[in-house]
């Protein structure tokens, strides 16, 4: 195992995160830091760091450097953006880090900076056609990608700080501020010719500043699900948004829930720029990523050449599966047994096919709770999954395949389903409970967690389900007392009772 420490300086944050590389090629987040440290404030002026700027950026890293330290960190890899890029005395800041904390910092270019934020958001998320778009303190990174692969890019230097601080400097900002900044903008947008796309309907926002206006959207809506990594906005929640700001004074901001204190100057920039990007596209909808620079920085030392993974959704959950040191042949034994039930049972249950595919990954991840406890480890596992998410899923799909999860033993989770009655129909939610009790049946027929049945057929009559097993051992005493335990769930949800008999 390796364990690295990444640093991203940005113009107005530096974060830190440490992971941990596995030999099987899993990874684990250890810790994180962040500070809003301000490099780029006042740089649109003088072109140069201000003293007290560059102080609190070197505490910060020393602090940085010593967590890697008690973290016993084998390698740090640290990098600047546009702040230390784009002045004067950028060069002579690097050295002096490096001279006092003893870390080599990479000043790395605009193109860098935007291949980075794409390959993030390429290998974690289920995108084919997108505009992804980075607003940072000091710059903007705005690239089109088709069929996964970038085809047009720009970073511009005007991010959320130095927006503000050329157009925004009232408190409040005055209205005819606003507007010369969404002329700006629309300027900025329409110069690039490459940036309206009729194949293109989805905006990837990546940095603090869109993961903020996802927080004041999630609080707004009283959205139940703890993840902002994928969550989905459209261009009427921006205006929403907009309109609940854009008279406050930055006290008055401090207030709103979601905002952290440290953006509430800013966001109003963050938003407007947002807002003149879906303006000029003709773009509705907004997908949040949770990942950036640094994830983009992770994923070029975890995978070779540069590699795009072919399928981010299985990678994900096999990485949860080595993370959480998951039996993977019991899961794959309950995986199959599973699907072959699905597919025997598909008139009688009546679901699409995407119910299919989350039953298969609700199966690989059913006892991953295991890590916590024995006891109640249905309810455990599920919750890990909302909580950890599944990279190339909708929150929909993740909150789908957590329920089915919690459903494979057990009881308890009724009261947990009510928590997101807001966000699943009653048609969902029924679906969700047969997938749920298909599991709780695979899962009992490798309760022995040998693999040791396999389904030769299921016959559905008017009032049973007969399940005929074929046993490796000629023995399925074990496995039909699992499947007469959880008759009353299966007929509760089916109205049919479930029997096993012995094939030849």
């Amino acid at each position: 195992m390796r364990r690295i420490g990444i640093i991203d300086i940005g113009s107005n944050t530096i974060r830190l995160i440490i992971v941990d590389l596995h030999d099987d090629g899993s990874f684990k987040l250890a810790n994180e830091l962040k500070e809003s440290v301000r490099l780029g404030k006042g740089l649109n002026k003088t072109n140069r760091l201000k003293p007290e700027t560059m102080k609190k950026a070197l505490q910060t890293i020393r602090v940085f450097n010593d967590f890697c330290s008690i973290y016993k960190v084998d390698k740090i890899i640290a990098v600047a953006t546009a702040a230390v890029r784009n002045s004067e005395n950028g060069k002579e800041f690097i050295n002096t880090l490096k001279l006092k904390t003893g870390i080599e910092i990479n000043i790395i270019s605009g193109k860098k900076e935007a291949w980075l934020d794409y390959y993030s958001v390429i290998n974690t998320m289920d995108i084919k056609n997108a505009l992804l778009i980075d607003i940072g303190g000091g710059s903007m990174e705005i690239l089109k990608v088709k069929n996964r692969q970038i085809k047009n890019y720009i970073s511009l230097p005007h991010g959320v700080v130095t927006l503000t601080e050329t157009f925004l400097l009232d408190d409040p900002p005055k209205i005819e501020c606003i507007k010369n900044l969404e002329e700006f903008l629309g300027k900025q947008i329409n110069k690039l010719d490459w940036i309206k796309d009729k194949d293109i309907n989805t905006l990837v926002g990546i940095g603090g500043t869109v993961r903020t206006i996802a927080k004041i959207d999630r609080r707004k809506k009283l959205y139940p699900i703890n993840l902002i990594h994928n969550y989905e906005m459209y261009s009427a929640d921006i205006d929403n948004i907009l309109g609940l700001v854009i008279n406050k004074t930055v006290k008055e901001l401090k207030k709103v829930p979601g905002l952290s204190s440290e953006r509430s100057d800013i966001i109003l920039a963050g938003l407007i720029t947002v807002k003149e990007i879906l303006k000029h596209t003709g773009i509705r909808k907004i997908k949040i990523s949770g990942n950036g620079i640094r994830e983009g920085i992770l994923y070029k030392n975890i995978l070779n050449d540069d590699k795009i993974l072919d399928d981010v959704c299985t990678y994900s959950v096999y990485n949860m599966m080595k993370y959480y040191n998951v039996n993977e042949h019991h899961a794959q034994n309950v995986k199959q047994l599973a699907i072959c039930l699905y597919d025997n049972l598909i008139n009688l249950h009546g679901c699409e096919n995407e119910y299919r595919e989350l039953l298969a990954i609700a199966s690989l991840l059913h006892d991953i709770g295991l890590i916590v406890n024995f006891y109640h480890h249905n309810i455990h596992s599920g919750y890990i999954i909302l909580n950890n998410g599944i990279n190339g899923l909708s929150h929909k799909k993740i909150l789908k395949c957590a329920l089915m999860t919690m459903m494979h033993e057990g009881n308890g989770y009724e009261k947990i389903i009510n928590e997101y009655k807001s966000i699943l129909t009653i048609d969902e939610l029924e679906k969700i409970r047969k997938m749920g009790s298909i599991l709780r049946i695979a899962e009992g027929l490798d309760i022995s967690e040998l693999g040791r049945v396999n389904i030769i057929s299921c016959v559905v009559g008017k009032t049973d389900v007969l399940i005929d097993l074929k046993s490796n051992d000629g023995i399925i005493e074990l496995e039909k007392f699992s499947v007469d335990k959880n008759n009353d769930i299966f007929h509760k949800v089916f109205k049919r009772n479930i029997k096993v008999i012995e094939g030849d």
